[in-house]
């Protein structure tokens, strides 16, 4: 596989992850909210949620600090559209894509 196809999944792969992250969260974190507490724009988060661009290695750094996860977790996609995502009160989100978005169901 060739470097420009690996990026373009790196993109994919973060886009659904960071809309998901921002959606799930409780209570859910708007791209303008998500953006203050980064210290970037919200045009930014918009490229990257729509897979236009990889933001810079801080940047990554700081969402995956922010949701709890690693820089692995957080580029890593989401298999068969359905995975886990551990939050930091040891709670698990099963989410699955559906028609209306991601459906979750909280497992203790």
């Amino acid at each position: 596989m060739n470097i420009s196809k690996n990026e373009e999944k790196l993109k994919v792969n973060l886009a659904e992850n960071i809309r998901f992250l921002r959606l799930t969260h409780n209570p859910r974190i708007t791209q303008a909210e998500l953006a203050k507490k980064l210290g970037i724009t919200q045009k930014s988060i918009s490229n990257y949620e729509q897979a236009r661009c990889l933001p810079p290695t801080y940047v990554l750094a700081a969402i995956a600090d922010l949701f709890h996860l690693s820089l692995d977790d957080l580029l890593s996609p989401l298999p068969g559209k359905k995975g886990r995502v551990q939050t930091n009160e040891n709670l698990t989100y099963n989410h699955q894509k559906t028609d209306r978005g991601y459906q979750k169901q909280i497992n203790r």
